[in-house]
């Protein structure tokens, strides 16, 4: 099984890009599955009657005081629940690969992770992350709905460019044997072109994202490797595998240990990001209190 996480603010592309991500997991010969942290709190407002198709408003409010209210309760009530999702789509890949079945890898994308626990549980799980930045093109960056808790985190990665320490500590997440991981598995998407330009990074990188030695048949469609010389495509395939081979990326193992009762405890784990993070989520906030447009 694979994991792949989208974080980014919301209408930056992020369901554009689990869609084509499907897509291409598809045409690799695998079984994708888009999962979401927030599906069962979207179900729950459909049985309150407040189905997002119908009560757009309701609908957001809902979500919104009841997510917070469950995660006061505890911070990792959602986690919990979309955690045991893929531990069954888990179960049940082993289960077809015991009987003997065809065996289709199980692609799990999850395109609304809005959380610092819930980057820590795909990771933990050998997951991979990809952040998703719209730039100048994402709309209404100002609207009054956007300082809601669930955006800060989005919003500090976007700040950081992709680059330097205040970026990856978002993802040097305390893993289950107690030590942070050192080599960052995390994919930053510049978005703030067309869709189009979006679906080329996403098909040039699904392959790293799924630990694969090669591109898929679209990936090579968009890339035009076709049109190029065999000495040419040999060069590029060389290029991609010495890739995956240097990211060194580890099997996820059970499920179990995806939540730490103390991350920032764990033995020989230095005094973390914890400081930073906290620090630059907080950072703008008065800007954002000129800037406000309704």
């Amino acid at each position: 099984m694979e994991i792949i996480g989208l974080t980014g603010q919301a209408r930056c592309g992020k369901s554009h890009a689990a869609e084509y991500l499907c897509k291409l997991a598809f045409e690799a010969g695998a079984t994708p599955h888009r999962v979401s942290f927030a599906g069962a709190l979207k179900r729950a407002s459909a049985e309150a009657g407040f189905p997002k198709e119908t009560h757009p408003k309701e609908y957001r409010e809902f979500c919104q005081t009841e997510g917070a209210a469950r995660r006061a309760e505890d911070p990792d009530h959602w986690v919990k629940l979309t955690l045991q999702e893929i531990k069954e789509i888990r179960d049940k890949e082993d289960k077809k690969l015991e009987e003997g079945h065809k065996f289709w890898e199980q692609v799990v994308i999850i395109d609304d992770v809005r959380y610092q626990n819930e980057i820590d549980a795909i990771l933990r799980m050998g997951g991979t992350m990809a952040h998703i930045c719209a730039g100048d093109r994402l709309p209404t960056p100002h609207a009054r709905w956007r300082r809601h808790e669930s955006e800060k985190m989005a919003k500090a990665i976007d700040r950081t460019k992709g680059k330097g320490k205040r970026f990856e500590a978002f993802f040097q997440t305390v893993m289950p044997w107690g030590k942070r991981n050192e080599e960052l598995d995390v994919f930053w998407l510049d978005n703030s072109g067309t869709p189009e330009d979006l679906e080329v990074l996403l098909g040039v990188s699904f392959g790293l994202m799924t630990n694969r030695e090669q591109l898929t048949s679209a990936a090579r469609e968009i890339a035009d490797i076709n049109n190029i010389s065999e000495e040419e495509k040999e060069q590029l395939m060389d290029f991609i595998n010495q890739l995956i081979e240097d990211l060194d990326i580890e099997e996820g193992g059970d499920l179990d240990g995806y939540i730490m009762e103390d991350s920032t405890a764990a033995d020989d784990v230095e005094p973390g990001p914890g400081s930073i993070l906290e620090e630059f989520l907080d950072e703008d906030e008065d800007e954002e209190d000129v800037n406000e447009t309704d």
